[in-house]
């Protein structure tokens, strides 16, 4: 049986025709979709290049096909390219037996559109808010209110009418975005973790030494504003004026690195903020967390961010601000406000000095981890996805 799968992710396609990811859903990623699956059909953006970075990860293999649509960026270029992306996807919704959309997301919708159109029942991946992404401050288009309105009405539609639906939290997309009580649904993170990494825990002891810079990382996208990278760069400068040696690590990359860059040397701090830029996939990124003392996450909005369960799977302590899902993860201790650099300095503060607080924190972390193990999210996806295939059967 064939699935169909709607992402937002932007992928690349080099000349030999393979497909290339810059961390999100490569081929690991299909392989959950492909135990239960014959053939996994991605429908996606696609940009062609010329050259591959180093750092990409392939996303194409065996038994995963893309439809490919047109590639574009921001919403008037997708006004230009609106009639041939429906075009492409109502010419291939057919070829599949059973359609799983990842929400929220443009492409994600269009399908939905045209599978409501031909009355075909579908299932959901809720992955993420989109009334708290497009708030104020979060996204810079002047289209922004109209498309926030219209977002959150629309997830609330599919949730409802969908044949059954997985939600990446516990309780919190849940509550805004119910789903049919008819129907039934499902908690399932998004997370992959490496299980050698949480069989391999060892303990560590934090020590503080005024002496010797503490070590923060952050890891996440620039491609926008909501992941808090100017709250934790002006919350370093107020570490900084205080007198503390810390210095924070950024990894990841994309359109705003270079905002940051220019307000990290605004403030003298490049020395203090060192950006390592993409780390692909996430045994390599799990692997890199075990070089920090700690991890902070302050973002302004996120459903259940997979980062921070990697990198409470490595036993790091984290502080992260207290929205989406990441309170049903997070000791409440560690939870600060959004947009907040004093704060979460504070908070930084706090924690850092104090090392039966990190070392607590970093055993109660691993524990929480343990239940986003791959053999835990295994066993509940196999629930959700053995209910499409017996719905899928079902519709032939």
């Amino acid at each position: 049986m064939k699935t169909m799968i709607a992402v937002e992710t932007v992928f690349f396609k080099t000349s030999d025709g393979k497909i290339w990811t810059t961390g999100q859903n490569d081929y690991f990623f299909w392989k959950r979709y492909l135990i239960y699956f014959k053939e996994v059909l991605v429908v996606a953006r696609v940009k062609e290049v010329t050259n591959k970075s180093e750092k990409w990860i392939e996303s194409s293999g065996k038994n995963v096909t893309f439809i490919e649509i047109p590639y574009y960026k921001g919403p008037f270029e997708y006004i230009q390219k609106a009639n041939d992306i429906k075009k492409v996807i109502a010419n291939n919704v057919l070829k599949a037996d059973t359609f799983i959309l990842r929400v929220p997301g443009r492409i994600a919708s269009i399908c939905w559109s045209e599978l409501v159109r031909k009355n075909i029942p579908y299932f959901l991946e809720v992955c993420g808010d989109p009334w708290e992404s497009l708030r104020k401050g979060n996204v810079k288009s002047i289209v922004r209110p109209f498309a926030r309105v219209l977002s959150f009405i629309r997830l609330k539609r599919q949730c409802y009418n969908a044949e059954a639906t997985s939600y990446v939290t516990n309780y919190t997309l849940q509550k805004r975005y119910p789903p049919n009580p008819n129907k039934l649904s499902f908690s399932i993170s998004d997370v992959v973790l490496n299980t050698s990494l949480l069989n391999d825990y060892k303990e560590t002891k934090y020590q503080f030494n005024k002496y010797k810079p503490v070590k923060i990382i952050n890891a996440g996208s620039m491609d926008t504003f909501y992941k808090g990278h100017l709250t934790q760069i002006e919350s370093i400068n107020i570490l900084k004026e205080k007198g503390y040696n810390v210095k924070l690590y950024f990894a990841g990359d994309g359109q705003y690195r270079q905002v940051f860059e220019s307000k990290v040397k605004e403030l003298s701090l490049e020395k203090d903020v060192i950006f390592l830029g993409m780390i692909p996939g996430s045994e390599k990124l799990q692997k890199e967390l075990n070089n920090y003392d700690l991890f902070i996450l302050p973002s302004y909005v996120e459903g259940m961010p997979r980062v921070l369960i990697e990198a409470m799977a490595v036993s790091l302590p984290c502080i992260a601000t207290n929205v989406g899902g990441i309170p049903e993860v997070l000791n409440t201790n560690c939870l600060v406000e959004p947009r907040n650099p004093n704060s979460l300095a504070d908070k930084i503060i706090e924690l850092i000095t104090d090392n039966n607080k990190m070392n607590n924190y970093s055993r109660e972390n691993y524990s929480t981890a343990l239940n986003y193990s791959e053999k835990v999210l295994n066993e509940k996806r196999a629930h959700f996805y053995s209910l499409v295939l017996e719905k899928g059967n079902n519709y032939e």
